[in-house]
This record gives C-alpha cells, structure tokens and sequence, in this order.
C-alpha cells in the first residue's frame, strides 16, 4: 500500500529564509538544540550534511513508533526547495513495522513576498498485512476519542473528500486548535496502482503548539525552524 500523509504551517516569514535552515549542512546538529524532546542523539555517518549526507537517528525513548534508524538525504533542491530525507536501515524498515519504503519530504513554498507555506510529507510503502502500523505515522489513537465531523467537500472527478471537525475532537479546549480537517486524495499510478494521499490541515493556538504531535511529530520541526529563524532576526535586530 502506497500512502502519504502531510501537514502544512504557514509562516510570517520570507521562504529563503526558512529553506535556508532546512537546507544547511548543519541542520543535524542545530535539531538537537531545536527538538531535544525529540532527539536523544544524531550522529553523521557519511557525507557533510549536503545530499548524500547519511545520519543515525536515535529519539528519546519517550517517543512512539521506531527510535533508531539511519537516514539519507536523498535529495535537496535549492531551485524548488525541496528535501527528501529517507530512511535506509531500520526505523519504519524493521521487521517489527513491516514498511518497504518510507521517506519525509519538506517543501517550502511561498506565499507572497513576507510569508511561506512549510509542508511536511510522510511517503511510505506499507506491506500486506502491516497497514495498522500506519497509525505511528499519524499518531493513531493518542488524540481526542470523540466529536462531530463534517463531509464539507466530496469532489468524485478529482477523487478528492475533505472532513472537517465541528465539535469537539481537536477543537476542544485540552488541546487548542482553532480548526482541523483531514483532505483524502486519491491519484492513479499507471493503470493498475494510485496513491492515497492523506493531509491534515489545523490551526493551533499560542501556546498550544506541542499538542500538535497528536497528529504528526514531523509538524514540531516546521514550528521550532520557525521560531529559530525569528530569534536570528530578533537577535540581528538588537545587534544593529
């Protein structure tokens, strides 16, 4: 089963700026500083953290799903600012999860002249008979057990149905989103194959950001890149 599943944050800030963190060599060590809920250690295998660059993973053991793997930077696109990170040894690959395939893909698209749009994609190959260890990828049942959701758009040419929270679910108070919807697209693949592509797409208060690991732990890093790239300015600023 082919799948992706993505968040988008958007950003009051220009997208070379942004793409500039995520596309440094030293990205594996400024994540530590960043997330250090997150990360118990990364430490560089190969290469100088340009693509190419080979890391190995080890989360804190509070964290759910794999805690260690090695991950390649399969590609960086300055032109278009994209990063493909891929696992290639352990993590979602073990014997324990049953994945063929799983990569994390950041996009930064901007959106104006002062702002952008960080999108982070989960895109994974899940073998016959594993497809509940997807629910590592979204967080599964670690969120809100009830609420009323809305089918506000089925569109059949597109193959496209987005579900909107009305009540409750993530839009009450104990975790603090202003909205939450998930966004189901299904694009064919050749003739005999298409991809299920899954999005969720929120709106979380001040203050309430940590809770949005309930949906996908990758969402945190498009927040604290945010907030880094706003102290350099505010830092820059003072120096001035």
């Amino acid at each position: 089963m082919l799948a992706e599943v993505w968040s988008e944050l958007e950003v009051d800030l220009p997208a070379d700026e942004i793409w500039a963190v995520y596309s440094s060599p030293d990205l594996p060590r400024l994540i530590m500083t960043l997330l250090p809920t997150r990360y118990e250690t990364i430490t560089v295998l190969e290469g100088n953290g340009t693509q190419g660059t080979v890391l190995d993973i080890v989360l804190q053991p509070a964290n759910r799903g794999p805690l260690t793997w090695h991950e390649k930077f399969t590609k960086i696109d300055h032109k278009h600012r994209v990063k493909v990170v891929t696992q290639i040894v352990g993590g979602y690959l073990a014997d324990t999860y049953g994945f063929n395939s799983y990569a994390n893909i950041f996009t930064v698209t901007p959106k104006g002249r002062h702002s952008c749009v960080i999108r982070t994609t989960a895109s994974f190959d899940v073998k016959e008979g594993s497809e509940a260890n997807t629910s590592f990828i979204t967080a599964g049942n670690r969120g809100p057990r009830t609420w009323h959701e809305k089918f506000t758009k089925i569109d059949n040419k597109q193959r496209v149905k987005v579900v909107a929270q009305l009540v409750g679910g993530y839009l009450d108070d104990a975790y603090g989103f202003n909205s939450y919807a998930e966004t189901f697209t299904i694009t064919p693949k050749g003739c005999n194959s298409c991809v299920i592509r899954q999005a969720s797409s929120f709106d979380v208060k001040e203050g309430s950001e940590a809770n949005a690991s309930f949906i996908t732990a990758d969402w945190s890093m498009a927040r604290a890149v945010e907030k880094y790239v706003k102290a350099c300015r505010a830092t820059a600023t003072a120096k001035a």
